[in-house]
């Protein structure tokens, strides 16, 4: 895969009920994209920026976890960490396609071939 930010990112948003994802590269570069006008990018990427500081508290002794879900009011967001640096986030209205997809796409980006 050349670029999963222009590759694997965009396809992400297309089910129903994702607010928006986004993908942070291990040199902390940023980049989101949003299926709804609440979530603007900058959102996202503010989001992605404050996950990958709190990473560390997911962190065990033993290892850190692939992915961590946060449930809120009107949904729920998925951080997944690759051991190489990659970090990928969704936000998703509850009950959805796309909620009900989270685990199958948090998977697909462990599995991605980025090189």
């Amino acid at each position: 895969m050349k670029d999963p930010v222009k590759e694997w990112l965009p396809q992400r948003v297309t089910a129903a009920g994702v607010l928006a994802s986004g993908l942070r590269r291990p040199n902390g570069k940023l980049a989101a994209q949003c299926a709804d006008a609440n979530c603007p990018p900058a959102a996202m990427e503010n989001l992605l920026r404050q996950l990958n500081d709190a990473r560390t508290l997911f962190a065990t002794e033993k290892s850190s976890p692939k992915w961590v879900t946060f449930n809120y009011e009107h949904g729920q967001i998925r951080f997944v960490t690759r051991p190489d640096g990659w970090h990928f986030a969704m936000v998703v209205r509850p009950e959805t396609d796309g909620a009900q997809q989270l685990d199958a796409l948090s998977m697909e980006f462990l599995s991605l071939p980025i090189k």
